[in-house]
């Protein structure tokens, strides 16, 4: 039985996935186990992963057909066998040190999550990289997760990796990715787990490497009105479900509320068409209170459109000033 099960879902990622699995295996700890779960790939990255297999007894290759990253990780969770979880995106990469860091310290209990910073590694550009979440070397215990998140803006790193789960945690309180939506699912993830902790330990090492390239980001694509509406009312729940049990900062939750809840609306918004602009409005003023007393405004534009809302302007002008803004967008 492996102290650690490793799982990487992969799809059509032969260019990244040698590399991702090679920094894996190179890991100075050496108690775990490397799930490939292969999400339906047309590419080379199946036959890249089974050759993996006859190389090294601790990794285990899944096969299915393509149903996105929250299923390939839900069936990574259920065929694991180590003790506690991590995950690795399977065209980012790992420093050797990465699985050491998060066992080190002796004080895994069963309601513990361990956390280390990620670095942002730029490709075909000129940008440098840089760390992302830094966290100083700290063990905390439930008392003490209110100033930790309004400090560390815990609340505010929803990425599923350079975190250490407890596999028997998750399926006790059946904590899995949501399938249903395709946007901060795995925000919604870490906010679950994050409820029934009782202990977060923080990590100075930064040895996870997300990689930024130029491809099309899974944050630029376009997600429904619809689908971005339910993703906003889950993450509020979760939000004012941490705030109730850990009472932190008013000023940590409307920084929370407002970048993973309200804004999504917003995005909806500007995602709406001829035929359900109607009905994204009538959910966008359902929330007034919470943007009138928590929304913190990035731009004049975002304010300028909920004074509009919330002061009875018609839809149909509102949707054309959506339309205009769009249209200038891609004009520049």
């Amino acid at each position: 039985m492996p102290k650690i099960s490793v799982i990487v879902p992969v799809y059509n990622v032969e260019n990244y996935i040698e590399k991702c699995i090679e920094s894996i295996l190179s890991q100075t700890y050496t108690d775990f186990e490397l799930l490939l779960i292969n999400d339906g790939s047309s590419d080379k990255s199946g036959s890249i992963c089974d050759a993996y297999v006859n190389k090294d007894e601790r990794i285990r290759v899944f096969h299915k057909k393509n149903e996105g990253v929250s299923i390939a990780r839900n069936l990574g969770i259920k065929r694991s066998l180590g003790e506690w979880i991590c995950f690795v995106d399977s065209d980012d990469w790992v420093e050797n040190l990465y699985l050491e860091k998060f066992v080190e310290n002796k004080e895994l209990d069963e309601d513990t999550m361990v956390s280390q910073g990620i670095m942002y590694d730029f490709i075909s550009s000129s940008d440098e990289n840089f760390p992302f979440f830094i966290y100083p070397d700290k063990i905390c215990a439930e008392e003490e997760f209110a100033d930790l998140f309004t400090k560390y803006n815990l609340l505010h790193n929803g990425c599923p990796v350079s975190k250490l789960y407890n596999k028997n945690l998750l399926v006790k309180k059946s904590i899995y990715f949501n399938p249903s939506i395709s946007t901060h699912e795995d925000h919604l993830f870490v906010l679950t787990y994050l409820l029934y902790c009782k202990k977060i330990i923080l990590s100075s090492s930064i040895p996870y490497h997300y990689m930024i390239r130029n491809e099309l980001s899974l944050s630029t694509k376009y997600h429904t009105s619809e689908e971005l509406i339910e993703v906003s009312r889950l993450l509020i729940e979760k939000i004012i479900q941490c705030k109730s049990k850990y009472h932190f900062s008013q000023d940590c939750f409307n920084r929370a509320i407002s970048a993973f809840g309200l804004r999504q609306l917003l995005v909806a918004a500007r995602n709406s068409h001829q035929n359900n602009y109607h009905d994204v409005f009538a959910d966008l003023r359902d929330r007034k209170e919470l943007f009138l007393n928590h929304f913190v405004a990035k731009n004049l534009t975002n304010s300028l459109f909920l004074v509009l809302l919330f002061n009875n302007v018609p839809d149909c002008f509102l949707y054309r000033l959506i339309r205009l803004q769009r249209n200038l967008k891609k004009l520049l």
